[in-house]
């Protein structure tokens, strides 16, 4: 006898299409960099999907990425960050995609330019060479 396999008798919502999210811009979590553009939180309501969402990262002291999911205000252009629990893993994995590239293309790009890019990094700044410290220029972790 033949099967006639799976038949979907009632088409699922595509959480995709239909995530949103009611956000306030207060600037929270970067006060630091609306400051230093001069932004100021307006307060609007916002209804937020997953295009609107990126992030930011920086590195912690064992070298692993901690992400920041941002939005930037359309009033205001004060950047506010969302708490990591009321985002969905679909739109940090959409978020974190967009990031990730645009950081690697900006590696490449450095790169480009200097090839000891990376190894510059983690430079000490405020170290001038010395016969003591040359071929030692990293950051040693204590």
């Amino acid at each position: 006898m033949k099967s006639l396999g799976m038949v979907v008798l009632q088409p699922g919502v595509d959480h995709k299409k239909t995530w949103r999210l009611k956000v306030t811009c207060d600037g929270k979590g970067m006060k630091a960099t609306n400051d230093s553009r001069g932004n100021v939180p307006c307060g609007a309501l916002l209804s937020i999907n997953m295009n609107d969402v990126f992030t930011d990262f920086s590195f912690t002291y064992t070298n692993n990425k901690t992400y920041q999911y941002l939005i930037k205000c359309p009033c205001c252009k004060c950047i506010t960050e969302l708490s990591p629990d009321k985002v969905p893993n679909f739109v940090k994995y959409v978020a974190k995609s967009k990031t990730e590239f645009a950081y690697d293309e900006q590696v490449k790009k450095e790169k480009d330019k200097n090839p000891n890019y990376e190894r510059d990094l983690y430079k000490k700044e405020d170290e001038p060479e010395s016969e003591g410290n040359k071929g030692n220029s990293y950051i040693e972790l204590e």
